[in-house]
Protein backbone atom coordinates (compact mmCIF):
# COMPACT_ATOMS: atom_id res chain seq x y z
CA UNK A 1 0.00 0.00 0.00
CA UNK A 2 1.43 3.37 -1.02
CA UNK A 3 1.06 5.97 1.70
CA UNK A 4 2.64 8.94 -0.01
CA UNK A 5 5.14 9.89 -2.71
CA UNK A 6 6.88 13.01 -3.91
CA UNK A 7 8.90 14.04 -6.93
CA UNK A 8 12.07 16.05 -6.46
CA UNK A 9 14.94 17.44 -8.46
CA UNK A 10 18.01 15.35 -9.18
CA UNK A 11 20.61 14.98 -6.41
CA UNK A 12 18.42 16.31 -3.59
CA UNK A 13 19.37 14.54 -0.39
CA UNK A 14 16.62 12.40 1.18
CA UNK A 15 16.59 14.18 4.53
CA UNK A 16 15.62 17.48 2.87
CA UNK A 17 12.27 15.98 1.82
CA UNK A 18 11.45 14.06 5.01
CA UNK A 19 9.21 16.72 6.56
CA UNK A 20 7.19 17.21 3.37
CA UNK A 21 6.67 13.47 2.88
CA UNK A 22 5.75 12.70 6.50
CA UNK A 23 3.36 15.67 6.65
CA UNK A 24 1.56 14.45 3.52
CA UNK A 25 0.61 11.06 5.03
CA UNK A 26 -3.18 10.74 5.26
CA UNK A 27 -4.83 9.93 8.62
CA UNK A 28 -4.66 6.23 9.48
CA UNK A 29 -8.03 4.61 10.11
CA UNK A 30 -8.83 1.27 11.64
CA UNK A 31 -8.88 1.87 15.38
CA UNK A 32 -11.85 3.19 17.30
CA UNK A 33 -12.04 6.91 17.89
CA UNK A 34 -10.38 9.77 16.14
CA UNK A 35 -8.01 8.76 13.29
CA UNK A 36 -4.32 9.24 14.09
CA UNK A 37 -2.84 11.97 11.88
CA UNK A 38 0.79 11.10 12.49
CA UNK A 39 2.50 7.78 11.90
CA UNK A 40 3.51 5.95 15.10
CA UNK A 41 6.79 4.76 13.61
CA UNK A 42 8.85 5.31 10.50
CA UNK A 43 10.91 2.72 8.62
CA UNK A 44 13.61 4.44 6.59
CA UNK A 45 17.09 3.77 5.27
CA UNK A 46 20.40 5.31 6.34
CA UNK A 47 19.79 8.38 4.15
CA UNK A 48 17.43 9.70 6.83
CA UNK A 49 19.75 9.11 9.80
CA UNK A 50 20.65 12.74 10.53
CA UNK A 51 20.18 14.79 13.72
CA UNK A 52 17.70 17.08 11.93
CA UNK A 53 15.53 14.08 10.96
CA UNK A 54 15.70 12.58 14.45
CA UNK A 55 14.66 15.90 16.04
CA UNK A 56 11.76 16.29 13.60
CA UNK A 57 10.45 12.79 14.33
CA UNK A 58 10.93 13.19 18.09
CA UNK A 59 8.88 16.43 18.09
CA UNK A 60 6.08 14.62 16.28
CA UNK A 61 6.13 11.64 18.63
CA UNK A 62 7.18 9.25 15.85
CA UNK A 63 9.54 6.37 16.67
CA UNK A 64 12.34 5.44 14.27
CA UNK A 65 12.07 1.74 13.49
Amino acid sequence: MLLTATISAVNVHDFRLLEEVVDSVEPVRGRRGRPRKRPEKLHADKGYDFPRCRRFLRRRGTVRA
